[in-house]
């Protein structure tokens, strides 16, 4: 007796869905091959290549640090340095009130880059920049508004590969400066385009089980099987639907339509820290597996992310 699948409706089509469900039987043939499941769990050991900062939004604060003189004579402060073990060629720069006032001390810190860390926000990563450009002439053709991401698509965990190696999102040029790297941005671009259309091969549950297994997290992903080229995605950053498909905000007249949903560690019992709306079906159609709403937002909710370690002096 032959099995029947029936497909509803979805933002990717009918079609893609019916394909995405007869791939996704865990029964079937591997798809990667072991070179490139090795590459791919080998590429998520790097831990310091993912939710780097955004580099843009850490010049206010180094210009700041120009005027430190002027804080420690109005404020009766004292200005201090400390080396941080893994600030690379930094020096943090803080403000010390040698003086207790009604009991406290005051400290301003003040540091010549800052990591911003943008996990949470609505508008973190979008499909269509996958680098936060935001040039105006790349626009959703679903919104026919700029596409524009606050951060990088590789920072949220995605990992591009190419016939076993992976492909970074950046590169160095002549002079040794750092630089986003064309190949990932055109590789992304080509793969999102086939996995809205359901021309990609999703990793088995058995792979993905593997991936977990060797990184004690939940990686999914899709096989490009003509080119052997694979795109990656950390589920803790960006979540997978019911279909191993990445959370987009797909519901129309979500104020930020098209954006991947972005998870983050920071959860929050209010709800009122997500900007569009407090009902989940208004942002996502798959409220289960994509509501963003536990999410603390970070452009709403600021707040300090203490790394792990020690510091040094």
């Amino acid at each position: 007796m032959k099995s029947v699948t029936i497909c509803g409706s979805s933002v990717f089509g009918m079609i893609a869905v019916c394909q995405l469900m007869l791939c996704s039987n865990p029964l079937r043939a591997q798809v990667l091959e072991q070179a490139e499941l090795d590459a791919i769990s080998t590429s998520y050991a790097d831990t310091n290549a993912i939710g780097q900062p955004v580099q843009r939004l850490g010049r206010s604060i180094a210009a700041f640090s120009g005027r430190l003189k002027q804080v420690v004579q109005k404020c009766g402060m004292v200005e201090r340095e400390m080396d941080l073990a893994k600030f690379p060629g930094g020096t943090l720069r803080y403000l010390d009130q040698e003086v207790f006032v009604g009991g406290l001390r005051g400290m301003l810190m003040v540091a010549p880059a800052m990591q911003v860390n943008t996990d949470g926000a609505a508008r973190t990563y979008h499909p269509l920049d996958p680098f936060g450009q935001c040039e105006p002439d790349n626009k959703d053709p679903e919104t026919n508004r700029p596409a524009c991401a606050l951060n990088y698509l590789c920072y949220g965990g995605v990992k591009l590969h190419s016939q076993g190696k992976e492909i970074t999102c950046t590169a160095q040029d002549v002079m040794g400066k750092v630089i986003v790297n064309a190949e990932y941005s055109n590789t992304w671009r080509r793969l999102w385009t086939k996995l809205q259309a359901g021309e990609l091969t999703p990793f088995t549950q058995k792979e993905r089980e593997e991936l977990k297994m060797r990184r004690g997290e939940t990686i999914y992903g899709f096989r490009e099987t003509s080119t052997k080229t694979t795109v990656a995605f950390k589920a803790a950053i960006i979540p997978a639907d019911s279909y191993w498909r990445p959370c987009k905000r797909d519901v129309k007249g979500a104020k930020f339509f098209g954006y991947l949903v972005n998870s983050t560690a920071l959860k929050g019992d209010e709800k009122k820290d997500e900007i569009e709306e407090t009902d989940p079906k208004q942002i996502v159609q798959d409220v289960d597996r994509c509501n963003p709403l536990p999410d603390v937002n970070s452009e709403r909710v600021a707040g300090l992310v203490i790394p792990s370690g020690t510091f040094e002096g």
